[in-house]
């Protein structure tokens, strides 16, 4: 129950960062996928020890899926700021995005999968063996986000993109208050990238109002 739980949150996050329930069901999608391939190239590998302790290793996935997945919308969402021309050419967007996120992405899967590599040398053969499945999950789930998620993520850009998030019941609550999450888009210019309005707009109002600070200042003391 705790385990189908832990991915409705996941799936609950995916859905608020990205604004898209095709996203978040792609993203989930894609983590299991990549853990049953990750498996055939384990066996390959290893051999067919496969203990209790190996199944750890999806929450170790949703992890790294869930982030690879926000760094290439993010990605994505920025170069439209980078160049206004990659608002209507999406394939040179789609390119340049591909090229500076599977940079981005290369660099951690890459230390984290030889982090679990190196576990291969222990002693113990359980310890051993999760090593080498977690770095054979960790590279599979890299390729398969620079092969499978470009196309969930034009997809997207085709057939969903224009359609009002849950019937458009956000931007209607925005207008409510008095503001528009997609403002940017009315004045003719390209939406910022979702993380980047959270900090700017709600992270920063949060953490900058003075009783906030009041409040963490007595949270840490009282910790200690």
């Amino acid at each position: 129950s705790f385990v189908g739980l832990a991915f409705l949150v996941v799936f609950a996050y995916v859905i608020a960062m990205t604004g898209s329930v095709f996203f978040s069901t792609m993203a989930i999608g894609q983590i299991f996928l990549c853990f049953f391939s990750g498996f055939l190239v384990y066996r390959i590998i290893f051999g067919n020890f496969f203990g209790t302790f190996h199944v750890m290793a999806i929450f170790l996935l949703v992890g790294i899926g869930v982030d690879n997945v926000f760094v290439f919308n993010d990605h994505f969402e920025a170069a439209a700021q980078m160049d206004p021309r990659y608002v209507q050419d999406l394939w040179a967007r789609l390119s340049w995005t591909w090229k500076h996120a599977s940079v981005a992405m290369g660099v951690t899967s890459l230390t984290t999968s030889v982090s679990f590599f190196m576990n291969a040398m222990s002693s113990f053969p359980g310890v051993a063996a999760f090593g080498v499945f977690a770095g054979c999950l960790c590279i599979v789930l890299y390729i398969s986000m620079l092969l499978f998620w470009p196309a969930v993520v034009m997809y997207n850009q085709h057939r969903f993109k224009s359609k009002p998030f849950l019937c458009g019941i956000v931007k209607a609550c925005a207008r409510a208050r008095g503001a528009d999450p997609r403002q940017e888009k009315d004045e003719g210019q390209p939406p910022k990238p979702m993380l980047v309005h959270f900090f700017e707009h709600d992270f920063s109002v949060f953490i900058l109002n003075f009783r906030i600070r009041i409040l963490l200042v007595f949270l840490v003391v009282s910790a200690f």
